[in-house]
């Protein structure tokens, strides 16, 4: 005798259970309920909808979707959004394969020679051009090279906050507004300036560091007549 299929049922605290059909009835005297046909239909739709995007090719898809948002600063989200494609869905499928590669992409222009081919294309994308306008910025503003890395990383980071911004309205559908960009530009300026700083601080050893008292010392070695 073939098994029947199982039951899913509905927990009293709304979470779901799945049992035999002889479980079944055993739980449907103690609150248990069979699960709604409508919720078992959206279920049903978006575990469909997870496996089908999170194939190999949908996951090529979105690797080089966020490499696109990454070096547009966002703006290839919007004109595939507009062009009715499916990006949304699988950044939402892919979330952490979407961010790493929007991050990378953000990166290329800053990792790649400029002197190379792909390097002068780079140059010339969005994150390619705001990279070049904060390292001209910066030694306009401070001689010091802390405060130069600190005015590079708070332009760019107000760059590619209000990008940010942009990416999550485009793939969350939510309305664009101007105070959601200042917001987004002012609170990634003010982290990327600060970590810029610091980090140039780190880097920057003073000549003669450690001092002399804090150095090990060095004791000669005594010579014991006889030793070759």
């Amino acid at each position: 005798m073939p098994d029947r299929d199982p039951i899913v049922l509905t927990r009293p605290d709304g979470s779901l259970l799945t049992v035999t059909p002889e479980e079944a009835e055993i739980l449907q005297q103690h609150q248990y309920a069979p699960e709604d046909p409508q919720l078992a239909y959206e279920r049903a739709v978006e575990a469909g909808r997870e496996e089908y995007y999170t194939r190999p090719g949908q996951r090529v898809k979105t690797g080089f979707e966020g490499v696109l948002s990454g070096v547009s600063l966002s703006a290839s989200d919007v004109v595939l959004d507009a062009l009715g494609a499916d990006t949304a869905a699988r950044a939402e499928a892919n979330p952490g394969l979407r961010l790493a590669t929007e991050f990378g992409g953000a990166l290329l222009p800053s990792v790649i020679a400029p002197g190379s081919g792909i390097g002068a294309i780079l140059g010339k994308t969005p994150a390619g051009l705001l990279a070049r306008g904060a390292s001209r910025i910066a030694p306009a503003l401070t001689a010091s090279r802390a405060g130069q890395a600190a005015v590079r990383a708070g332009v760019e980071g107000a760059g590619y906050g209000a990008a940010a911004e942009v990416t999550q309205s485009v793939l969350n559908g939510d309305p664009l507004t101007a105070e959601a960009v200042i917001a987004g530009a002012g609170f990634r300026s003010l982290i990327g300036a600060a970590a810029g700083g610091l980090f140039r601080k780190l880097d920057e050893v003073p000549e003669g560091y450690p001092p002399p008292q804090l150095r090990r010392r060095q004791v000669p070695k005594q010579v014991i007549p006889g030793e070759n």
